[in-house]
C-alpha cells in the first residue's frame, strides 16, 4: 500500500474517532471506565492533563497542516501524526468525563465538557477537510492562501486557547457566570430606571407645555416616521409607582448578586460552600436573572397589574430560594429564633483567639447584611402582590 492510502486511511480512522468521542461527549448518559491508578487523581492532576492534551493537539494539527500542505506533500509524515491526534482527541474527551458532577462540581464538569466538544469539533472539520477529495487537488502559493485547511488548522489553534482558560475549581468556574448574572441585573436596573425617568419627563412636559413648539412638531414627525409614538399610553399614577417599585427592587437585588460575588465566589473568600450548593445557587441567579427580564417586560406601559404581580411572584420565589442555599454557609438567619444565636455567637467570641474572633465578628456582620437585604427585598416586592 502507497504512503498515500494508508495516510488517507488512517485520517479516516482519526476522522471516525474524534466524530465517535464528540458524539460521546453529547451524550449526557456516558459513562467512561476511569483506571484504577487514575481513579483517586486529584482535580488538578486531571486538569493539567487536560491542559497537556490540548498542547499535544495544537502541537499535532499545526504538523499535519505542514506534512499536508498541497503543494508539498509528505504522506509518510502525515501517518504518525494523524495516529497521535486520534489517541490525543479520544484522551481528551476521557479526561473531560472525568471531571465528576457530584465530586468537583456541575459548572466545572460542563465548562470543561463544553471547551472538549469545542476543540474536537473544530479537529473533526478540519480532518473532513484532510479526507475530502478536493485536498490537495491545488497547488502553489496562491491557491493555498485560501485553502480550507489553513483556516480550519487556525480554528482548531483557536479552541485550544480558549481551552487553556479553563476554570480550575468549581467556585471559579461559577464565578464566571455570575458576572454575566452581575451584568444583567445591572441592565435590567438601568433599563427600568430610563422607563421611569422617561415617564417622569413626559410628565413633566405635559404638565409645563412645551418650551419651544418646533421641538414638539419634530419630535411628532419623529415618532410617526419611526413608529414609536405611543399616543395617550402615558403611565398612570398606580404604572409609575409598579416602575418605580420594581427599580427599587431591582437594587436591591442587584447589591444582593454582587454582595455574593464579594462574599462567597472570590479566590478569598473565608466562605467555601461545597460545590453542590455553588451550582445550585447559580442555577437559582440564572434563573432570577430571567424572571427578572420577564419583569421588565411586563412593565413596559400599558401595564397589565395581574402580569406584573405574577411576574414579581416567579422572581421572588427564586430570591427566596437563593435566600435558602445561602443559609446552610451562615450568611442568613433562619427565624426569630437564630437570633439568640447571633447574641450566643457574640459571647462566644471572647474564648476565641484573635484570628477567629476576627472571621466570627465579620460572618455575623455579612449575615447582618443579608437578612437586611432580603427583608428590604421581600417588603418591596410586597408592594407589587
Amino acid at each position: 500500500m502507497s504512503d498515500k492510502k494508508r495516510a488517507c486511511a488512517v485520517l479516516k480512522i482519526t476522522f471516525e474517532t474524534c466524530t465517535a468521542a464528540l458524539k460521546a461527549l453529547r451524550d449526557p448518559t456516558t459513562t467512561v471506565q476511569i483506571p484504577e491508578h487514575d481513579a483517586e487523581a486529584s482535580l488538578h492532576t486531571r486538569l493539567t492533563d487536560y491542559v497537556s492534551l490540548l498542547s499535544l493537539l495544537y502541537q499535532n494539527s499545526t504538523k499535519l497542516a505542514i506534512a499536508l500542505k498541497p503543494s508539498n506533500l509528505a504522506y509518510s509524515a502525515a501517518i504518525a501524526v494523524a495516529k497521535n491526534l486520534a489517541t490525543q482527541a479520544d484522551a481528551l474527551a476521557s479526561c473531560a468525563w472525568s471531571i465528576n458532577d457530584v465530586v468537583h462540581g456541575r459548572t466545572l464538569a460542563r465548562e470543561i465538557r463544553w471547551t472538549a466538544e469545542d476543540v474536537l469539533s473544530a479537529l473533526t472539520s478540519l480532518l473532513e477537510v484532510y479526507t475530502s477529495d478536493a485536498h490537495g487537488q491545488g497547488s502553489g502559493e496562491a491557491s493555498e492562501a485560501g485553502d480550507p485547511y489553513l483556516y480550519r488548522t487556525g480554528v482548531v489553534h483557536d479552541a485550544i486557547d480558549r481551552g487553556r482558560g479553563i476554570s480550575r475549581t468549581n467556585r471559579e468556574a461559577v464565578k464566571k457566570r455570575w458576572d454575566g448574572v452581575v451584568g444583567g441585573m445591572s441592565d435590567c436596573e438601568k433599563e427600568v430606571q430610563e422607563m421611569v425617568e422617561e415617564e417622569e419627563h413626559d410628565c413633566d412636559n405635559e404638565e409645563g407645555g412645551h418650551a419651544n413648539p418646533a421641538d414638539s412638531d419634530e419630535e411628532d414627525e419623529w415618532e410617526q416616521f419611526s413608529g414609536a409614538s405611543r399616543g395617550n399610553t402615558r403611565a398612570s399614577p398606580e404604572e409609575l409607582a409598579r416602575l418605580k417599585a420594581v427599580h427599587t427592587l431591582f437594587k436591591f437585588i442587584h447589591a444582593l448578586v454582587e454582595r455574593v460575588d464579594l462574599i462567597i465566589l472570590r479566590p478569598s473568600s473565608r466562605v467555601t460552600p461545597p460545590p453542590k450548593t455553588l451550582d445550585k445557587l447559580l442555577s437559582s441567579a440564572e434563573m432570577l436573572l430571567q424572571a427578572s427580564d420577564d419583569l421588565v417586560h411586563a412593565l413596559y406601559i400599558p401595564q397589565t397589574p395581574a402580569a406584573v404581580a405574577s411576574k414579581s411572584k416567579n422572581l421572588m420565589v427564586l430570591v427566596d430560594e437563593i435566600r435558602s442555599e445561602v443559609l446552610p454557609v451562615g450568611l442568613v438567619t433562619d427565624g426569630q429564633g437564630d437570633n439568640d444565636a447571633i447574641t450566643n455567637l457574640s459571647q462566644q467570641t471572647a474564648s476565641l483567639d484573635l484570628d477567629s474572633r476576627h472571621n466570627e465578628l465579620t460572618m455575623t456582620k455579612e449575615r447582618k447584611w443579608f437578612d437586611t437585604c432580603f427583608g428590604q427585598i421581600f417588603k418591596t416586592a410586597a408592594n407589587l402582590a
